[in-house]
């Protein structure tokens, strides 16, 4: 069982890579390898020492969305043309760790089932991963955080 806590959380710019995914999740490994191959252009930008995988634009409907591989930063002035801008606002947002293995089934359980039962609902905005310096992406058990923008019951 997955036990999503709820946090405030400020709002942040993320600068990266912008892929669209229309159901082939090769997309995924091939942004992020890329990501890879160009960190040391990242790194200079990154505001924390975290990576962020952030979906905007998702389709209920077909459940294409866009996806950015890409670093917080403050220095916005600084972010080369290629690179794809992404404002995250601040607020309440329901987080639980999961894993590349566990991802899907964790994220249909807080979908379907905890958002019912806990009486937050799904607000719109980006939803987004949070990879620590820990996070090791050829380790399927490796851990790292998911955010979903919330609204708290009424």
């Amino acid at each position: 069982m997955v036990n999503p806590t709820t946090v405030e959380r400020e709002s942040m710019t993320v600068v990266g890579l912008q892929t669209h995914y229309e159901g082939d999740e090769s997309v995924f490994s091939e942004l992020w390898a890329e990501f890879g191959e160009r960190w040391d252009e990242f790194d200079g930008l990154a505001a924390t020492d975290e990576a962020f995988g952030v979906v905007t634009d998702f389709d209920e409907d077909t459940t294409a969305f866009d996806y950015l591989a890409g670093v917080a930063t403050t220095d916005v002035e600084a972010v080369p043309d290629d690179y794809v801008v992404v404002d995250v606002p601040g607020g309440q947002y329901s987080v639980f760790e999961t894993t590349l293995g566990s991802f899907e089934a964790d994220y249909d359980e807080v979908r379907e089932e905890w958002l019912g039962e806990s009486g937050f609902e799904r607000r719109p905005g980006p939803e987004f991963e949070r990879y620590g310096p820990a996070f090791d992406p050829e380790e399927p058990d490796s851990p790292y955080e998911y955010f979903l923008p919330v609204v708290a019951p009424t």
